[in-house]
């Protein structure tokens, strides 16, 4: 695996670009990474890449695979996962 991750102030998602699919993928609460709130009410764009760091550094420990990093997506991107606002 060679792992990419993508963050925003409502999710993170992990990709495994040698099988071009998400890997994992998580919202912005603090209690739940299943729930996805508002970028009012979710943790903040800092905690998000945060989160995003420390679990593709994870995954790239318990895999034994290449990660390239995190990135912030870009404000326009819609990029998946496509989720419902919740919380």
């Amino acid at each position: 695996m060679r792992l990419i991750g993508h963050y925003n102030e409502l999710h993170y998602y992990i990709i495994d670009i040698e099988a071009g699919k998400i890997v994992c993928q998580a919202g912005n609460s603090s209690h739940d990474s299943q729930v996805y709130l508002s970028a009012e009410e979710g943790v903040g764009l800092e905690q998000m890449r945060e989160f995003c760091a420390q679990t593709i550094k994870t995954m790239g420990e318990e895999n034994s695979c290449t990660c390239f990093g995190v990135f912030k997506l870009d404000e326009d991107d819609n990029s998946p996962p496509i989720h419902q606002f919740g919380g």
